[in-house]
Order: C-alpha cells, then sequence, then structure tokens
C-alpha cells in the first residue's frame, strides 16, 4: 500500500485522521508528500482505478444528503484504453519526485 498525500500547509496534514497513518505503516505501506497535489484517485493492484474530485474526508466521501456533491470515474485494466496505465506512470512520477 502506498499513498501520496498534499502537504502544502499545516491545515493539510492536521485534517487528515492520524490512524491513516497507524494503518499504513501496520500494513507495511509507504506515505508520500507532496506540496502540489490536488489530484484525487485511487489505485488498486495497478489493474483499477477511480479517478475523481472528492477529498478522502469525511464531507467528501459522505453521502450527498451530508457531504459534498462529488463526481469521479471508475476503469478496469482491462477495458480502459489505458488509462489505469496512465495513473501508475503518474502516482511513480510523483513518488520518484517527492519520496520521503
Amino acid at each position: 500500500m502506498e499513498i501520496i498525500l498534499r502537504a502544502s500547509e499545516l491545515r493539510d496534514m492536521q485534517i487528515t485522521d492520524g490512524r491513516v497513518f497507524r494503518k499504513i505503516k501496520e500494513a507495511g505501506g509507504s506515505v508520500y508528500l507532496c506540496e502540489r497535489l490536488h489530484a484525487k484517485f485511487i489505485l488498486v493492484d495497478e489493474c483499477e482505478l477511480v479517478l475523481g474530485s472528492a477529498n478522502f474526508t469525511d464531507s467528501g466521501l459522505s453521502d450527498s444528503k451530508s457531504g459534498n456533491l462529488e463526481a469521479g470515474t471508475y476503469y478496469k485494466g482491462a477495458e480502459d484504453d489505458g488509462h489505469v496505465k496512465k495513473m501508475l506512470d503518474y502516482f511513480n512520477n510523483i513518488k520518484k519526485n517527492y519520496s520521503l
């Protein structure tokens, strides 16, 4: 498990629940910090992609009655015309340039 978080100001770190970092560490994962990141995407096993506008916060991931109104797209590797591969390359480029 690997995650890239935006860390351009203290508030960015304050809105991320500390349990997130502990769970990633317990799973043997890595955290990368990028002060310019604004993209929101999840890559699963290098073959599935969720790309959208939602922040990974309560209001970003809540239902439409109580949270923000968001949009997203799901891609599955074999059916996606290369979107998963492009985002994987993008993710790896960010990691290379912003690794801790």
